[in-house]
């Protein structure tokens, strides 16, 4: 029996398919850490650290040290794109950390469990610490990914083996996919941008406009009912209503139920004060980075100037946090192709369109501004005629990469993208040579061959519901089957 630690696989058919591998006996579920209703524990209240812990079990000091030294800094990294990450201080979180660690070694430890599952790419904090301790248990680790191809997902054991997915084989045979030799692409999840609908923390939108509607927002609303939802559903038993008398008196029992009720209404103003609170220092930050930005653009491109064109990610995400190491600082990754790059050379940088004040301090447009050889264009200028025009694209690991080759144009990544393997993708490190990335002539068919190759290591289904918008007439109960179809193959 695999004595499994599920996290994640909230949607609808991940759900359903996980219960369907519990119940066929595949897999015994020791703890699901998630938003579905089959979950054990509450996702949420581990990435804010309110999970109950009852006691400290004693972690191990060898285990400890080595996870504490290699994790901690990407830990907090991790924890920053959590909107409550900015009340708390450093303490707090190393705290946290503390508690979430010995918490999770206790949980693999003593219940022999032999398997953790990951709908997604470790990426949020905790799941990150959960992976490195299971790593260090010599417990096996899926992760799953799913891609930009409809119906198709990678999965992979380790996270620095993904972008080379090099302990997969083959897992069908290989089709025959054709890609249109273009740069532009029609990404689903820019669609709003197209359509002129930032987000509510958008540098392209108006401060006040952001601050109505972060306050008054459809989606905020919609998702307060879901945290409702699962927090009367974890809510721990102190607080639920319901006493029983034990021959107590009725003005007693009385007491007991006022009591957890206002201990409940206390813990909900508390939540709302706080998002209150946030929101008007996200208001301020985001005026203060509009500003900045501002400051720093380039009125007038010349698009027949040399240049290498470096598409800024949105941040945090888990492009740079979980899979772009060093350069999540992605201004480092500027500075040295700076630093690279012959002096009559421009980088014009572009901040992504879908960028919110966050990890856009005063400081890094202070960064940006001093590298000598770099242009900040508009972020409403067009990426495609940026990309035609340029020398090459560098990205830490964006689409902008599989943009660039499949268009015939060669990327330079300095993390690990999903595409990492393919012609025309140059890694920077200590082997990189300019020269190289100049004198290379993609062969578009030789990229097709390469791109279907990688692809029959993928498994058909959608884990992440988000993308099941790309699959015509998407059934529910058909993707659980194939996402149990899959996950059976990978155990066996």
């Amino acid at each position: 029996m695999n004595n499994t630690v599920i996290w994640g696989f909230g949607s609808k058919s991940a759900a359903h398919a996980v219960n369907t591998l519990n119940e066929k006996k595949i897999i015994d579920i020791k703890a699901w850490i998630g938003d579905a209703p089959e979950s054990t524990h509450d996702i949420t209240s581990f990435l804010t650290g309110q999970f109950k812990k009852d006691l400290y079990y004693g972690s191990s000091q060898k285990i400890y040290n080595e996870i504490f030294q290699n994790t901690i800094h990407q830990y907090m990294d991790l924890m920053s794109r959590h909107s409550f990450y900015a009340e708390k201080s450093f303490y707090d979180h190393l705290n946290i950390f503390n508690l979430q660690f010995d918490w999770f070694l206790n949980l693999l430890t003593k219940n022999n469990v032999n398997i953790v599952l990951f709908s997604n790419m470790p990426h949020e904090g905790p799941d990150f610490l959960l992976y490195n301790i299971a790593k260090k248990l010599n417990i096996k680790t899926i992760m799953f990914y799913q891609t930009i191809f409809p119906n198709k997902f990678f999965y992979l054991f380790n996270i620095d083996d993904f972008g080379q997915f090099s302990e997969i084989g083959p897992l069908h045979n290989i089709t025959n996919l054709k890609i249109e030799k273009k740069h532009e692409k029609n990404l689903f999840y820019m669609d709003s941008i197209k359509k002129q609908k930032h987000g509510i923390y958008s540098l392209q939108r108006g401060s006040l406009s952001s601050l109505f509607s972060s306050v008054f927002n459809k989606n905020i609303f919609q998702s307060g009912i879901r945290f409702l939802h699962r927090y009367f559903k974890h809510i721990p038993p102190e607080t639920n209503t319901s006493v029983s008398s034990n021959n107590r008196s009725g003005l007693e029992n009385r007491r007991k139920k006022l009591k957890s009720r206002v201990i409940l209404l206390n813990d909900i103003l508390s939540r709302y004060r706080s998002f209150l609170k946030r929101t008007l220092q996200r208001y301020s930050n985001h005026r203060e980075s509009k500003k900045n930005l501002s400051s720093i653009l380039t009125k007038n491109i010349n698009l027949k100037e040399q240049f290498v064109y470096f598409p800024l990610h949105l941040q945090p995400e888990l492009t740079t946090s979980a899979i772009g190491g060093i350069y999540v600082d992605q201004l480092l990754a500027i500075e040295r192709l700076s630093k690279r790059t012959p002096d009559k050379w421009y980088i014009y940088v572009k901040e992504n369109p879908k960028q919110t004040e966050l990890m856009r301090g005063k400081w890094f447009f202070e960064r940006l501004r001093l590298i000598k050889n770099v242009k900040v264009v508009p972020p409403d200028f067009n990426t495609y005629l940026l990309m035609k025009k340029c020398i090459f694209v560098a990205t830490i690991t964006g689409t902008a990469g599989w943009e660039a080759i499949s268009g015939g144009k060669n990327a330079l990544v300095f993390g690990n993208p999903w595409y990492k393997s393919l012609p025309g993708v140059f890694n920077y490190g200590s082997g990189f040579k300019l020269e190289d990335i100049l004198k290379y002539k993609i062969n578009h068919d030789e990229l097709e061959t390469s791109l279907n190759l990688l692809l029959s290591k993928t498994y058909d289904g959608i884990i992440d519901e988000h993308y099941s918008n790309l699959v015509e007439n998407f059934d529910s109960e058909n993707n659980t089957k194939m996402i149990v179809h899959s996950i059976q193959r990978i155990l066996n």
